[in-house]
């Protein structure tokens, strides 16, 4: 897995804990949930905003920031986790080989133009400069438990 990590800053955590709070109680924008996800050192319910993306029927989640601390909790958990949009939801989320990431991330980076500056990809761009960012991106197929 990727070193690259995009830390956020503080006034970025703060308004990720408010959306993410929104996201759980079902406002704000539909793809956004509250993830809530076991830490890997503490063992502690750790919960995030994030942006869930419809590819091919399935549904998955992209860590824009790269090796994120919630994509390194999904991986150390075993994906255990729960999404929540209004209802809890247990879900585990299965991490997607780098080589298949490219079409998902696409998808993710055209619908979230929020987030879009973490990629420095367009959604027209080449898939050569999607297989160039594939690594850095991790991400997971959410598959019910």
């Amino acid at each position: 897995m990727t070193k690259f990590y995009n830390k956020p800053s503080g006034f970025t955590k703060k308004m990720n804990s408010f959306l993410g709070w929104l996201g759980g109680r079902g406002m704000g924008p539909k793809k956004m949930v509250q993830l809530t996800i076991k830490g890997r050192k503490s063992g502690q319910p750790r919960t995030v905003a994030v942006n869930i993306v419809e590819y091919d029927g399935k549904r998955y989640l992209v860590a824009p920031r790269g090796n994120t601390e919630w994509s390194r909790n999904a991986i150390a958990s075993g994906g255990e986790a729960v999404i929540k949009r209004g209802k809890p939801e247990d879900v585990r989320l299965v991490d997607i080989p780098v080589a298949d990431r490219v079409p998902i991330i696409q998808k993710y980076v055209e619908e979230t133009a929020i987030v879009r500056a973490e990629f420095g990809v367009e959604p027209d761009s080449s898939i050569e400069e999607y297989q160039r960012i594939a690594e850095k991106h991790p991400t997971f197929r959410i598959d019910p438990r």
